[in-house]
């Protein structure tokens, strides 16, 4: 538990490749209210250069407060359109 809760200052190290590739993460979301936030906010704690990150949240219809959380954070909201086909 001591290491799991000190790993960043036990393993804060600088990386050695400068050059990383571009990366995108898409995280899904369906009602994920309670969620999100911490999700979004440990995904844009990584170590990986800002400058190459991507996030993007795929919200799929959600009927709670989920697109309003996301839209805080500097990710990209993509939103199903909710139609009325069946």
């Amino acid at each position: 538990l001591l290491l799991f809760k000190n790993r960043k200052t036990l393993f804060n190290y600088e990386l050695l490749d400068k050059n990383f590739p571009f990366l995108t993460l898409l995280i899904p979301a369906y009602n994920e209210e309670d969620n999100i936030a911490k999700t979004i906010e440990t995904t844009l704690d990584c170590t990986y250069p800002k400058e190459k990150l991507e996030i993007i949240v795929i919200d799929d219809g959600s009927k709670d407060k989920t697109a309003e959380i996301v839209k805080k954070y500097p990710v990209k909201l993509i939103q199903k359109l909710n139609s009325a086909i069946k």
